[in-house]
């Protein structure tokens, strides 16, 4: 007869009280802890969520990034050359965005 695991909350709960009742305090202060972690992690926005956010930001930087390759390699051909450095940046967040877009799908 196996037993069913508790939710962690209720453990890391459970266990911070009955160390509180022994006077252990150093197994409450972990237990403590370990509740206050657990809370810090529900109030963290979701990955997805953050990448939206990151995705958001990379269209108002300094260096715009471009929605497509299509759009990034009409501007290396109309540069012919100049601002080596713009399109060298443009390039890496573009890439950075494909990245971010990749992970999010493979995350949904």
């Amino acid at each position: 007869m196996s037993k069913e695991r508790l939710p962690k909350d209720q453990y890391f709960r459970l266990r911070y009280e009955q160390a509180v009742a022994t006077g252990n305090t150093s197994k409450a202060a972990y237990y403590q802890s370990r509740l206050a972690s657990l809370t810090e992690e529900a109030s963290r926005p979701s990955i997805s969520d953050q990448i939206d956010e990151t995705l958001e930001k990379m269209g108002r930087s300094i260096v715009a990034t471009p929605p497509s390759r299509e759009a990034l390699d009409s501007f290396a051909e109309a540069n012919n050359g100049s601002s080596d450095y713009l399109l060298t940046q443009m390039a890496v967040q573009f890439g950075y965005v494909e990245a971010l877009r990749e992970i999010k799908a493979l995350l949904s």
